[in-house]
């Protein structure tokens, strides 16, 4: 239950609880009133007790009462109560208000216990596509012993409720219809609620086997294509060895005889007086 930052615990006769003590939960920062009633007019002596520790004591004549020095400001003495404020996670345990009168020798103590809490944070969801399924993560930031709950947004038929716990799987299945999830942090005084996530966040599964047959179509033609490089590298080289004669050593190519061309000169006098003669 979520219970305010004030308390008085009061027992079923008008008196502070003695036995079997329940627990009363506490938020941070709240406070928390310790009830007690004295006896007649008597002198009495009121105290409280931390774990053993006294946290604050008075006689009914004593002004100002003893409080301890890691305490100041924190408890104080009011009408028939102590008041306890600004509690911690630290002062979770149990408190004793003890009341001593001068005409008895012992009295009895009334214990307390508290438990104090961290109010949760709103939670956030993380999504994760696993094989099949989604697997959708609630965490809150804040908060003391934290618990998780999932449910489906209205309309859910009977129950909303999916799952308890921080981790909720969702086949694939179960991920195509328009649904949408969300999760509650809460713990003993304080709940959260997430914003609604829709799990349809994963890619379409695929048949059995689909990814190696999209790796071969992949790796297949880049195959082909090694192969057909070298062959031809290998085709080329063979070419180049069938040229080659047995010994190793090219033979020469064949040789053209050279044609000589020889130019003669004639003077034009001698052709003027061979053309006069009558070409003897």
């Amino acid at each position: 239950p979520v219970c305010p930052a004030v308390y008085l615990c009061w027992g079923s006769q008008g008196q502070p609880t003695e036995s079997a003590p329940s627990v009363t939960n506490v938020t941070v920062g709240g406070s928390f009133q310790f009830p007690f009633i004295p006896d007649g007019n008597q002198s009495y002596r009121a105290e409280l007790k931390f774990n053993s520790t006294v946290l604050i004591a008075t006689w009914i004549f004593q002004s100002p009462p003893f409080i301890n020095v890691n305490y100041e400001g924190k408890v104080k003495i009011l009408e028939n109560l102590i008041q306890l404020d600004n509690v911690q996670l630290s002062d979770s345990g149990f408190y004793d208000v003890n009341i001593d009168y001068l005409s008895q020798s012992t009295s009895q103590p009334i214990r307390f216990i508290l438990q104090v809490y961290e109010p949760v944070s709103k939670p956030n969801i993380t999504a994760e596509c696993l094989g099949s399924s989604v697997t959708l993560t609630c965490t809150s930031s804040q908060g003391t012993n934290v618990e998780y709950s999932w449910e489906t947004a209205p309309p859910c038929g009977e129950s909303c409720l999916v799952h308890l716990g921080p981790v909720v799987q969702i086949p694939f299945s179960d991920t195509r219809d328009s649904i949408y999830y969300k999760c509650t942090a809460w713990n003993e005084v304080s709940n959260e609620t997430s914003n609604p996530l829709e799990p349809n966040l994963c890619p379409t599964q695929q048949p059995a086997g689909f990814n190696w047959i999209i790796a071969l179509w992949m790796v297949i033609p880049a195959l082909y294509l090694t192969g057909a490089v070298i062959y031809i590298k290998r085709s080329r080289k063979g070419s180049n060895i069938a040229d080659t004669p047995e010994d190793g050593h090219l033979s020469p190519s064949p040789t053209t005889e050279p044609v000589y061309i020889q130019e003669m000169r004639v003077s034009s006098c001698a052709v003027y007086s061979h053309f006069v003669s009558g070409g003897d």
